[in-house]
């Protein structure tokens, strides 16, 4: 996030910028993208590690 950004989010109380909320936005469903990826593979490396195996 931006200085411009935090100053307006945390400092101004201005939640409704519209470049500072599209910005926070597409980080955040950046973030929720690789997220949902990492977790998706849980189970897999649980198996892997309950069986002690990846044959």
């Amino acid at each position: 996030m931006s200085d411009h950004c935090y100053d307006k989010f945390f400092l101004d109380f201005d939640f409704f910028n519209a470049p500072c909320l599209t910005a926070l936005i597409s980080k955040l469903l950046g973030y929720s993208i690789v997220a949902g990826a990492m977790m998706v593979k849980v189970p897999q490396i649980i198996k892997i590690i309950s069986a002690k195996s990846a044959v």
